[in-house]
């Protein structure tokens, strides 16, 4: 009796241990793959941080002070020729104010 009851704990803790193992596997996978992904993130915000210093960098030149002025703000210099395009307006007969 002594005999079986030792070969049923040690298949007991045997089978304990391989499910053990499995789940720490399937962990270690989990957080292997999440590491991966926050990887991405980290390298994402890198290159984000890079972009903007670059842009921030460039704030302050004149080129980009006069880029933003025309864009955002449709400023124009002195000798610009302001093209304005008619078939926006819907019916091109009538105008661009009109």
């Amino acid at each position: 009796m002594k005999k079986l009851f030792k070969k049923v704990l040690i298949i007991a803790i045997v089978i304990y241990a391989s499910i053990t193992l499995i789940n720490q596997q399937l962990t270690i996978m989990h957080m292997e793959a999440k590491k991966a992904e926050l990887n991405d993130q980290i390298q994402e915000a890198k290159d984000e941080t890079k972009r903007l210093n670059e842009k921030l960098k460039n704030a302050s030149s004149d080129a980009y002070i006069e880029q933003i002025a025309r864009e955002k703000l449709g400023l124009v210099k002195d000798g610009d020729i302001i093209y304005v395009d008619v078939g926006k307006s819907g019916d091109p007969s009538k105008g661009a104010g009109k």
